[in-house]
């Protein structure tokens, strides 16, 4: 018999040391499995993210290499960014473009996209644009929303082959239904004008609908003006009142041109000339000029505050140089 301490225990101690013995045994088993995975490039990538984790940039920077020597293509991908970004050791622009081509070899879409953006910008390397278009090709094809959308843009612009728009327009839709912000956006504008393919308007309001839940503040503004116009869909006032903020929140100022008018004329709720002033202001100072024209009548005639000549003058001048005629004419007046 092996003489270990499980052998040498007592019988009448058995039940309790046996149990103790098959613990250790069981603890060793995962222990020499868990150092067993540690030597896989999985488990390379494992210790790698950890250290990264815990700020060891070193360390994470050495384990994903070794993952990404393994073939493990997330290895590929992170080790790439590091390098790029300087982070555990100095930037290598060129192992990097590298690293990012292994990984998208190996079916990496974040390894396809960034491998595209290096071609495309000639980071760590000459700029190969017939190449970037390739890698976000690829990358599309595997599941990136971000590779879809440059694919779009490139195709649309004829960048790196020939110009295709119902190619385009393909590679933004799938942009869009992984719910890609601009990706919806730009679909949605090909299908409201019927950039290649047919003009759709339920589905351009849709997609707008999809970019602006995700804050594309133009996305907000093309819906919320859809609504007003009845295309699409019904006419809604107080739909379109409901985007139009988060539009002008969001900077577009055609957006708040439009929320401005809403409450300025009372449309899909009550009218507010307090507001409607502050929202053309808003449309004005974003070179909006009928926001000018009516933000200096509105100084003018004292709605939603008090007369404001020389204010008035400002925007009604910003207006008129802009070619709002109106605006001419009531500057006119105002300066007799």
């Amino acid at each position: 018999m092996i003489n270990t301490p499980c052998a040498r225990s007592k019988r009448a101690v058995m039940p309790w040391f046996l149990m103790a013995c098959l613990a250790f045994a069981f603890a060793f088993a995962m222990a020499s499995s868990a150092f067993a995975q540690s030597g896989t490039p999985a488990g390379h990538y494992s210790i790698a993210a950890s250290a990264y984790e815990n700020g060891k940039y070193t360390a994470a920077r050495r384990g994903y290499q070794r993952a990404c020597d393994g073939g493990y293509a997330w290895g590929c991908t992170d080790w790439a960014a590091m390098l790029r970004k300087g982070e555990g050791g100095s930037v290598d622009l060129p192992a990097a473009r590298r690293a990012y081509s292994r990984a998208c070899d190996g079916q990496n879409s974040v390894g396809c996209t960034s491998l595209g953006v290096m071609l495309n910008n000639g980071e760590g390397g000459p700029a190969d644009l017939p190449a970037a278009r390739g890698a976000y090709d690829r990358g599309c094809g595997i599941g990136s929303a971000q590779a879809c959308y440059y694919l779009g843009r490139m195709l649309g612009f004829g960048r790196g082959g020939a110009v295709d728009i119902p190619a385009a327009r393909n590679s933004f839709k799938k942009a869009c239904e992984q719910r890609h912000a601009d990706g919806c956006f730009t679909f949605g504008t090909m299908l409201y004008t019927g950039e290649g393919g047919p003009a759709d308007l339920p589905a351009a309001r849709n997609a707008f609908d999809s970019a602006c839940k995700r804050g594309n503040a133009q996305s907000c503004t093309n819906i919320g003006l859809m609504h007003t116009r009845g295309e699409g869909g019904p006419e809604d006032w107080a739909a379109a009142r409901v985007v139009l903020k988060p539009a002008c929140d969001g900077g577009d100022a055609l957006g708040c041109h439009n929320l401005a008018r809403a409450m300025y004329f009372g449309r899909g709720g009550a009218a507010d000339l307090n507001a409607a002033r502050i929202l053309f202001k808003q449309g004005c100072d974003g070179a909006i000029a009928t926001s000018c024209a009516n933000l200096g009548l509105m100084l003018v005639n004292g709605e939603g505050g008090p007369v404001d000549l020389p204010k008035a003058r400002i925007a009604l001048q910003s207006a008129c140089e802009a070619g709002e005629k109106a605006a001419c004419d009531a500057l006119e007046k105002v300066a007799q």
